[in-house]
C-alpha cells in the first residue's frame, strides 16, 4: 500500500512531527485510518518511551485524537505561473502575491521549495491570476506528502458534537455503521480547521 509505504520512509527518515501521538488502542474502531495508530507499525525496537493516547479518548463515538491518513499533492515554484503574463501585470500579481505569502522572504521560499503549498493555497493563487484573466497557470514542481490538522486537540470533538439531534447520545449497533459515523463526524468537526503538511 502506497500510503504505508510513505509512511514508514517518513518514519525511519524521522520527519513525524514534534511530540506526536501514537495510539496503541487495538479495539478501535477506527485504528485501520488512523496514522497514530498505522505509525505504530513502524516504531523503531530502541523506542521505549513516549506520547500516547489513552483508551479514555474514545468517547461516546469518536476519539479526541482521531487522525485520518491524508495524504495531498503539494507545490512549489512560480516561474511557469507568469509565462504567459503580461509585462504589465506581471509586477503587481508578484506583489499581490507575496502579500498572500506574508512577506518577500516567504515568497522566495515557496518559490525555491523550502516551503510547499497546500491544495487550498494553490487553489486561491489561481483565483488571483484567475482575476486577471489568466486561466492557464500552473506551479513548477508538485510532490506528494501527508497532511495533518494543527495539533491544538482536544478541541476538535466535544461531547455535543457527538451527540445525536435529540440531545441523546445513542451510538449505532453495526460495528461498521458505527466506524463511518465516526469517520465522519471525525471529518465534519475538523472541516474549518487548517492543515499542516510533515513526512517530507
Amino acid at each position: 500500500m502506497k500510503q504505508l509505504e510513505m509512511l514508514k520512509k517518513a518514519m525511519v527518515g524521522k520527519s513525524l512531527p514534534y511530540g506526536w501521538i501514537y495510539c496503541f488502542n487495538e479495539q478501535c474502531i477506527v485504528k485501520d485510518e488512523c496514522v497514530r495508530f498505522l505509525s505504530t507499525r513502524f516504531l523503531s525496537e530502541k523506542r521505549h518511551s513516549g506520547n500516547a493516547v489513552f483508551p479514555s479518548a474514545w468517547r461516546n463515538g469518536n476519539c479526541q485524537y482521531y487522525e485520518k491518513l491524508r495524504i495531498a499533492k503539494l507545490a512549489w515554484g512560480f516561474d511557469h505561473l507568469y509565462c504567459n503574463v503580461t509585462l504589465k501585470d506581471a509586477p503587481t500579481l508578484r506583489c499581490r502575491l507575496r502579500g498572500y505569502l506574508g512577506s518577500k522572504g516567504q515568497y522566495y521560499r515557496y518559490k525555491l521549495g523550502q516551503l510547499l503549498l497546500l491544495p487550498k493555497q494553490q487553489l486561491e493563487i489561481k483565483e488571483l491570476f484567475h482575476s486577471y484573466g489568466y486561466d492557464d497557470v500552473e506551479f513548477d514542481h508538485f510532490k506528494e506528502t501527508f497532511v495533518s490538522y494543527q495539533p491544538d486537540f482536544p478541541q476538535a470533538h466535544s461531547d455535543e458534537a457527538s451527540s445525536q439531534p435529540d440531545g441523546s447520545n445513542a451510538q449505532p449497533d453495526d460495528d461498521v455503521s458505527e466506524r463511518d459515523d465516526a469517520n465522519a463526524q471525525s471529518e465534519k468537526n475538523l472541516a474549518e480547521r487548517d492543515l499542516f503538511y510533515w513526512g517530507v
